[in-house]
């Protein structure tokens, strides 16, 4: 929402025109209309943008109220990550001391007012809503909320700092805490200095339960600790060195100190600040990240090994040289990089490699070593909300308002979608709009997951597919269930079914609109195995709203026998536009040559599309084979050597192929590349160890035992999301964050086929769904216990 319009929703009388998202003027809803437990639970799900938060409580006086209500505050914490509300930098170059500690803004409705800000302070550390300063005059800490701004709490050196390599760190110390609510009613600082005339370097604890500091630890080793900030994870901090030779971990509770060595400098040494410690992906281990000139290096350091494993490396192609000094990594945020050159702070994004300019130096480059991210809540209510575009009251809500409130509403929970049609007949308007609908996807982007198709056996040992749901979704069993049919494939919107027996037709099925398109087996000679794929053949399509239809292709792949017993692949692609089947394609190279056994067979799970091919696994992890549509050739690619069994292949970011494997409970993801020889190379960039969520085997037979060994079973792209089967049943496994749900009973499937789609009301499921859930809201109370629901 861009800071004009916000402006003009709030001002805007009752009388507004043409709706910026084209929906016409109307009447505006009453807030009198809306039952307040529809307003909260709307506004619970609100993203965390303080620019959003501050407008909308100037609405109106009920609004204004729900944000400061601390119960409606603890819930939309529970539901949202604390927002990034800017960076504090340290100008070591500046003139006065006083002028050291910078605050670079990420958003115009907040900032720390200046006479509050400590003076002749710098920032050392932050986390969890608190900042820890250095206060140069009077050598104290001070750890300082710059929400509640008015209170620092000093804490007194237990050492005089002077002549000594010193940092410290701060962090909440709230049993459980999820660190969602921290206002730093409890916290701990670690210092931790070393003398320059003595061999060791020293740990202590802060704790303001006590208001002391307790037990002082130390190591036999005296090192030169730099002040750039450290990195917390799990109950260790981890402290740099200037040289960057050498870690420092501390444990908090233990109350031990380890040195860890760190990875061998590539060119003889790194320079001071060419070097930061961060957190890698999901935050659960330690990465070391160098930067040389405009490349940026990563290596890894997972909790018990004693290596550091490379992580690969990206070049900051979107940082413009500047004086051709080299950049500098000064600060790290979820998923992004902060780069330092000329004065000039860069935000990179690891994945996409976005970068945004984020400050500009004026005048001399003044001198970054260190930025210290800060996130934390915003809190309307707690302040003066009074003047300019506020001062006017709404009594009604425009339909500008109304369309980016619903533009925000999760479409990963498509319930809610459906009961907010029940609110008023302007909302269910603005549903059902074309051009919201399509703002809509555009603005969260990928599809959320609904559920999963998988195969069973029926009833006369027929084969049959069933949807398991994994949210609230309105779509009732009836509308899924297509007897004697079974899944090979769900993609953009559709899936593809296959009649049973296997020698009869396919059919693409809309699962969201209930369309079907039966299509004629092609003619093919005996083949003992196959599956197949179905994707979008629109030219320049989002794949966002593949479900009302468009061209498709159908890939068939399989492998054939003659009777001299060799294997080779073979595809044929189905198109839509022409109605017709392609001729056959076949890789005549013998597949015994590749080292498959003759009776090698496709594995029926869900191929990977990645860029213009499709990479089916073949059976017992012994290869995936690749079908490149634009040159229609088959070759196979030889997955890691580490896995003889079951894997799942899968699209990665960067057009990259990727796989997931499982040894006993520990889930590894691999990425792809190809060398110069045209070679794949597999690196494997993701460790999780599921034993302590998944259930234990127990079982003595060895045949039922390999049967019982967790193995992934499907994988959703985009949302790091992978389905695993257990003896005890299937679990779905949310990578970033890590949860663990269980989706379905013990029952032994083959694979998943994930369906992911915007449930976005105005197919022509909507009627019968709008009537029943009118039916059980025509009382207040009922549209309340509905939402509960959710």
């Amino acid at each position: 929402m861009t800071e004009s319009t916000s402006l003009t929703m709030c001002a805007a009388a009752a009388n507004t025109t043409v709706s910026s998202l084209g929906a016409a003027s109307s009447s505006n809803s009453n807030l009198m209309d809306l039952p307040e437990d529809v307003v909260y639970e709307i506004l619970a799900r609100l993203p965390a943008d303080p620019k959003l938060l501050m407008r909308l409580s100037l609405v109106c006086k009920e609004w204004k109220r729900i944000f400061s209500d601390p119960a409606f505050i603890c819930r939309y914490r529970k539901l949202n990550r604390p927002p990034l509300l800017g960076f504090f930098v340290n100008d070591y170059s500046a003139g006065e001391v006083g002028d050291a500690a910078i605050f670079v803004a990420a958003t115009t409705y907040f900032r720390p007012a200046r006479e509050v800000f400590p003076p002749h302070a710098i920032v050392i550390d932050g986390r969890h809503g608190m900042l820890l300063l250095y206060d140069i005059e009077g050598d104290n800490l001070l750890v300082w909320n710059p929400i509640t701004s008015a209170q620092f709490i000093r804490i007194p050196f237990p050492i005089n700092p002077r002549g000594r390599h010193w940092t410290s760190s701060v962090l909440c110390w709230i049993p459980h805490c999820d660190h969602k609510q921290c206002q730093g009613e409890s916290f701990q600082v670690v210092l931790i200095s070393s003398a320059r005339d003595r061999d060791c370097t020293t740990a202590a604890f802060y704790l303001s339960d006590d208001s002391a500091w307790e037990k002082h630890i130390h190591v036999h080793e005296r090192l030169d600790l730099d002040q750039k900030i450290s990195v917390v994870i799990g109950e260790h901090v981890y402290i740099p060195t200037i040289d960057s030779c050498s870690i420092l971990e501390v444990g908090l509770r233990s109350k031990k100190m380890k040195i860890i060595m760190s990875p061998p400098p590539p060119l003889g040494k790194y320079t001071w600040s060419s070097t930061m410690l961060m957190t890698a992906e999901g935050g659960d281990h330690l990465r070391f990240t160098w930067v040389d000139k405009y490349t940026m290096y990563f290596w890894d350091w997972e909790g018990g090994s004693t290596t550091w494993s490379p992580r690969g490396a990206i070049k900051l192609e979107n940082i413009p040289p500047i004086n051709t000094v080299s950049a500098h990594p000064i600060g790290f945020l979820r998923g992004a990089i902060l780069i330092e050159v000329a004065g000039h702070i860069f935000m990179v994004n690891i994945r996409t490699q976005e970068t945004e300019e984020i400050f500009r130096g004026h005048g001399l480059s003044p001198e970054f070593r260190m930025t210290v991210p800060y996130h934390a809540y915003y809190a309307p209510g707690n302040y003066n909300h009074c003047g300019g575009a506020g001062a006017a009251g709404v009594d009604g809500l425009t339909d500008d308002l109304v369309a980016e409130i619903l533009l925000r509403l999760r479409p990963s929970e498509p319930a809610c979608l459906v009961r907010t049609l029940t609110v008023c007949k302007p909302w269910h308007r603005l549903l059902t709009d074309p051009v919201f609908l399509r703002s809509y996807r555009d603005f969260h982007g990928a599809p959320p997951l609904l559920g999963f198709l998988h195969n069973v056996v029926g009833g006369d040992h027929r084969r049959e597919n069933r949807f398991v749901p994994v949210t609230a979704s309105p779509v009732s069993p009836p509308d899924i269930r297509c007897p004697s049919w079974v899944a090979l494939d769900c993609r953009h919107g559709r899936a593809l079914l296959e009649e049973f027996p296997f020698s009869a037709d396919f059919t693409v099925w809309h699962p969201m609109t209930g369309r079907r398109r039966r299509l004629s087996r092609p003619n093919l000679p005996y083949f003992k195995s196959s599956t197949a794929a179905v994707l979008c053949s629109a030219a320049e399509c989002n794949h966002l709203d593949c479900r009302r239809g468009g061209p498709f292709l159908v890939v068939v792949v399989g492998i054939d026998e003659s009777e001299q017993q060799n294997s080779w692949p073979w595809a044929t692609v189905y198109s839509s536009d022409s109605d017709s089947w392609s001729p056959t394609t076949f890789d005549y190279h013998n597949l015994n040559n590749l080292n498959l056994t003759p009776n090698c067979d496709i594995d029926r799970k869900p191929a990977a599309l990645v860029g213009d091919a499709l990479h089916f696994a073949l059976a017992e992890g012994s290869g995936i084979l690749k079908y490149n549509m634009g040159e229609c050739s088959l070759s196979r690619i030889h997955p890691p050597v580490v896995y003889k069994g079951v894997i799942v292949v899968m699209a990665m970011k960067g057009n990259q192929l990727g796989l997931a494997g499982m040894e006993g409970s520990i889930l590894s993801m691999w990425s792809s590349d190809v060398s110069l020889d045209g070679g794949v190379r597999w690196e494997k960039n993701r460790v999780f160890k599921l034993e302590s969520l998944l259930p234990s085997i127990d079982c003595t037979d060895p045949v039922k035992c390999e049967l019982a060994e967790p193995a992934p079973i499907g994988f959703v792209d985009g949302a790091d999301i992978v389905f695993v089967r257990t003896d005890a049943g299937v679990f779905m496994i949310e990578l970033k964050p890590m949860c663990v749900r269980k989706v379905c009973e013990r029952e032994y499937f083959k694979a998943v086929f994930p369906y992911t789609s915007f449930y976005t009301p105005g197919v022509h499921l909507q009627q019968n769904l709008v009537q029943g859930l009118k039916a059980e809201t025509e009382r207040p109370c009922a549209l309340m216990r509905l939402f509960l629901t959710i």
